[in-house]
């Protein structure tokens, strides 16, 4: 056997191999940013509870309170689209309550094409809630 011959048959062993592993490389990949992009969202949304506790807790009233934590939540979360619907205050400082409490929701969708097939993977909402104390 001749010495390109040799080379030629691995040549194309190592382009089957490639043709391969290459979906696996780029599901695994993918999955490394579609992680990231989800655990970004976590923090935004985290920080965008947090925001509007503290705009409901420095409001003047029930109504100023509940408009002021939307805005601020929405805000908070900028590089997301957060909407009135997805911020729920369920306490503010009206004298009742000793502290306000402020859920966001967001809706998160992976990028990835093997999200579907995997339920851990599947689409769905990342909720966070933040709770502060109303000054004394």
């Amino acid at each position: 056997m001749s010495q390109a011959h040799v080379d030629e048959s691995e040549n194309g062993a190592a382009a089957v191999e490639m043709a391969m592993l290459l979906p696996l490389l780029f599901m695994i990949l993918f999955g490394i940013i579609d992680f990231g992009r989800m655990y970004n969202a976590q923090i935004t949304v985290t920080e965008a509870a947090r925001e509007a506790a503290r705009a409901v807790v420095l409001a003047p009233g029930e109504t100023d309170a509940t408009l002021q934590g939307k805005a601020m939540a929405k805000a908070a979360a900028k590089p997301l689209t957060i909407n009135d619907s997805d911020v729920t205050i369920s306490q503010t400082c009206d004298g009742e309550h000793d502290k306000a409490i402020v859920t966001v929701q967001y809706n998160f969708s992976f990028i990835t094409p093997l999200a579907g097939y995997v339920p851990a993977l599947s689409d769905g909402p990342i909720t966070a809630q933040a709770v502060m104390p109303c000054p004394g």
